[in-house]
């Protein structure tokens, strides 16, 4: 058959491709014809552990942190639950608005006052809507969302209970013989007032300076995995080497420090490899020349 030297040196031929599946048994699995630059493999005749191909490289896998899935469940239910009791509650002073302890306690502050609940409960469920629900590009839309809900509510709630507190505290302290009224309308004027000041701070917060989104690495929160066949030909000491790397990887947040250190390891066999093929040549060059 054709026979061809490379610069002088070692002969070069056809390549026969064997792999070694069942234990000490070879297999004919491809062959590289050196004339043609062909290369030709049987894909039936190939076996892999696990019946895939292994790996040839370092795969690194990033996963988002996000809260857990019953975490956000258990306090969405929670929430749901006050929005419901707050949404009953106002229902029962509209139905009994014309009793006559239900309009001495000022129905309409109420209502702003449950409306001021409703609100601080939805802020709860909407500050759980990470990226994982939706998505890191509208994750500052929620984080906005979350503020303005959580600020409004607050204002409102509180700012009604303070407004009627208020108003108690004028009647009795009222030292002149006029009687003294206070309508709720008075009292609504001021609370707009109020939620007319947490608009203006958002809005002003939003334009001048808006929240954005930041990609950060917290820490190794990758999984690595690297499968070594027992007819591999690394060391055992380089495998326990190899072994105790990955496991400080999960643990250890210098990720590109491990990384380094495995690629010295492979690069190290990489050459143990090298100079004994380039043995094996020397020593079957020698034969060559001896007979």
């Amino acid at each position: 058959g054709p026979i061809s030297f490379r610069n002088r040196s070692s002969r070069l031929g056809d390549v026969l491709i064997w792999q070694l599946q069942d234990g000490p048994s070879f297999r004919n699995v491809g062959f590289y014809d050196i004339e043609y630059n062909q290369l030709s493999i049987n894909n039936n005749t190939l076996k892999w552990p696990g019946g895939k191909p292994p790996q040839d490289r370092l795969i690194v896998i990033i996963f988002i942190k996000t809260i857990a899935s019953e975490l956000f469940t258990g306090f969405t239910v929670i929430s749901c639950i006050g929005i419901l009791f707050a949404l009953s509650v106002m229902g029962f002073i509209i139905i009994k608005r014309h009793h006559r302890h239900i309009k001495m306690s000022s129905p309409k502050l109420n209502y702003f006052i449950l409306l001021g609940c409703i609100l601080c409960y939805i802020s709860v469920i909407v500050s759980g809507m990470d990226a994982a629900i939706v998505g890191v590009k509208y994750r500052k839309n929620t984080c906005m969302a979350e503020i303005a809900l959580l600020s409004l509510g607050f204002t409102i709630a509180f700012g009604a209970v303070m407004l009627k507190t208020w108003r108690i505290f004028k009647i009795f302290t009222n030292v002149a013989k006029v009687k003294m009224i206070i309508k709720d309308v008075y009292l609504i004027i001021r609370l707009t007032q109020l939620i007319s000041i947490d608009i203006v701070v958002l809005i002003m917060w939003n334009i001048i300076d808006p929240l954005t989104t930041e990609e950060v690495n917290i820490g190794s929160t990758m999984l690595l995995q690297v499968k070594i066949n027992a007819t591999s030909t690394v060391p055992t000491k380089t495998e326990n080497k190899i072994t105790n790397i990955l496991q400080s990887v999960t643990t250890s947040g210098d990720l590109q420090l491990e990384i380094k250190k495995l690629r010295l390891i492979i690069m190290e066999q990489q050459e143990k490899l090298q100079a004994y093929e380039r043995g094996q040549s020397d020593h079957q060059t020698q034969d060559e020349t001896l007979s």
